[in-house]
């Protein structure tokens, strides 16, 4: 019904600790749901050998699909008539990036537009804000979730992701109000413990970086406008020996609308107040005072914090009768220095393994990697520049010449050939110079790897999965839920409740909330029997799951269980402690 779908190109291996695979992944999955589906099928009927690890993908991904939150007792038709939980997962992923992330990972990615297309990573002095809009949309983003997890009713036309996430959500069953059986408390209120402990990164790996001491300073070579009046605060507290609190602080109503900041805006509106609060609401003047950053520039930055327009680092024409040079080096020098990423890095490590793919020899692989920087790097950058160019000739908006990130259709077809025909030229000359020995000496590597044979075999076995009865595999229909984490208040592993930890108190009340009867008193036996502790939870946790049959499969005896679902208050607070140490992990 949905017509001639396009099959998908250059699709990566998603990695689930990398962004920019994962997201793509996750949304191919959604869109090609039931395409999947039949692939997993076809390739598993295709497989002689159940055992092989094509088979063990297919049943793994039909086991996956199969999953759904366990089916409420109703008698209304259609009670079962929703998604898998899998596929609900999947939404809360790309509603987070289409709410909120992508925006901020594009921008974090780009370059700074005044230090040119290949200045990735340079954008340090425009993070103190970066860092301040992404606060305050995590703000507004965990505000929604709260509210839609307490039972409000909230207008999401305005986030069609969030809003059809939620559609899912509010259609899978309710399991006993807890949110530990998987099923509509579960996806009510992932959104908000997803959003906690991505903020816990944030405050850890983010905020604490970019609105540091030694950092907040390099706003000075951001918006002119926000530049002043944090060199202002600095001048009152440092200068004049002045506290925070009797500054005067600008309108509460002064804004500067900053362009290029966000992937989904033009323009983003910044209160200058709320940002300078933000910005120096930890700061230590004292240590800033000390930096060299500042103390040894302190007749230049007072004279910008008392100018009469403000003074834009970049724009000379904003100097007025000042020679603000040594300033603007310092952001060149020392802000541009500290690398925000180092993606450009990995985007050419990344670059070296796909030309490896295939069992690529060394040689090969990197006269590709060199290939594709030559051929296909330079075209982009070249023809984004080229096409600008023409741009700036026809009109004086900036916004319009921004816009042009790469060429298409038949400008770029035309543009590419004619890239390609000056690369021959170089190419012809060189080897004008080789000799036909020395020549095939050069390409004596290159030679596919692939068996043409093999892939029509491999085909055909295919094409015959596809014809086939469908066979439903008992490993595709293991009875499963899904794995609720210790976030979710799921399980606690056994071996991080640990002396070391000072767990003992957790261990006697975790004891005692389970009716455990212990064989000596608790004290000898944390004394001396830890691990006999330990096990008696091993037991009871395994008797547990068994009387309410949510035991799984491959647990057959209570030595094999290594984790448990805390049954009193000081065992869960231990295992909230533990999950927030493990979200704020390098």
């Amino acid at each position: 019904g949905g017509g001639e779908k396009k099959a998908p190109r250059g699709v990566q291996m998603p990695n689930w600790m990398r962004w920019n695979s994962m997201l793509p992944a996750a949304r191919l999955v959604l869109e090609l749901w039931l395409e999947f589906r039949f692939l997993a099928v076809a390739n598993r009927q295709s497989q002689k050998n159940g055992n092989s690890y094509m088979s063990q993908v297919s049943d793994s991904l039909l086991a996956a699909m199969n999953v759904k939150a366990p089916r409420a007792v109703s008698d209304v038709e259609g009670a079962d008539n929703y998604d898998p939980s899998i596929y609900i997962q999947l939404l809360l992923l790309v509603a987070f990036a289409d709410e909120l992330f992508d925006d901020f990972f594009h921008e974090a990615m780009a370059p700074d537009p005044e230090y040119g297309a290949a200045s990735h990573g340079q954008t340090s002095r425009r993070w103190s804000v970066f860092t301040f809009l992404l606060k305050k949309n995590l703000d507004e983003l965990q505000k929604i979730v709260e509210r839609k997890k307490d039972g409000h009713v909230v207008n999401l036309e305005d986030r069609p992701s969030l809003a059809r996430y939620y559609k899912a959500a509010e259609r899978v069953p309710p399991c006993g109000g807890r949110v530990a059986n998987g099923g509509r408390e579960y996806f009510m209120e992932a959104p908000v413990t997803f959003i906690r402990y991505f903020r816990l990164s944030f405050k850890e790996h983010v905020e604490s970086v970019w609105t540091s001491d030694r950092i907040l300073v390099f706003a000075i070579g951001d918006h002119p406008i926000l530049a002043q009046w944090l060199l202002k605060l600095l001048h009152h507290v440092i200068d004049s020996l002045e506290t925070v609190e009797n500054f005067a602080y600008p309108p509460p109503d002064l804004t500067v609308n900053l362009k290029y900041r966000l992937r989904s805006k033009q323009e983003v509106e910044v209160n200058v107040r709320e940002f300078l609060e933000y910005l120096t609401a930890n700061a230590d003047f004292k240590a800033i005072a000390s930096d060299p950053f500042i103390s040894e520039n302190t007749e230049l930055l007072w004279k910008m914090a008392s100018a009469s327009d403000p003074v834009d680092l970049h724009d000379k024409s904003t100097w007025g009768a000042e020679d603000y040079s040594p300033v603007a080096k310092l952001i060149h020098r020392v802000a541009v220095a500290v690398s925000s990423q180092g993606q450009m890095i990995e985007n050419y490590v990344q670059a070296a393994g796909r030309a490896s793919r295939n069992n690529r020899g060394e040689t090969t692989s990197s006269a590709l990697a060199v290939g594709n920087s030559l051929v296909i790097r330079s075209y982009n950058a070249k023809s984004r520049e080229e096409k600008r160019d023409k741009v700036r000739e026809k009109t004086d908006d900036d916004a319009a010449v921004q816009k042009v990130r790469r060429v298409k259709d038949q400008e770029r077809i035309e543009g590419f050939g004619n890239h390609l025909d000056g690369i021959l030229e170089s190419i012809g000359i060189v080897r004008d110079g080789m000799t036909i020995t020395d020549f095939n000496d050069f390409v004596a590597d290159y030679s596919s790897k692939i068996s043409k044979n093999e892939l029509e075999a491999e085909k055909n076995r295919f094409d015959e999965g596809i014809n086939k009865r469908r066979r439903v595999t008992a490993k595709e229909s293991l009875a499963a839920n899904v794995t609720i984490t210790a976030a979710m208040g799921g399980k606690f592993p056994i071996a991080k409740i640990t002396k070391s930890r000072n767990h003992k108190d957790h261990m006697q009340s975790e004891i005692s909330a389970r009716g455990i009867s212990l064989p000596k008193e608790f004290e000898e036996m944390y004394d001396r029997e830890w691990d006999d502790l330990k096990n008696l939870l091993r037991l009871h946790e395994f008797s547990r799951l068994e009387a309410a049959g949510q035991k799984p499969e491959k647990i057959v005896k209570w030595s094999q269980v290594n984790e448990i679902v805390p049954q009193s208050e000081l065992m869960q607070e231990a295992m909230d402690t533990y999950m927030e140490e493990e979200a704020t992990k390098s």
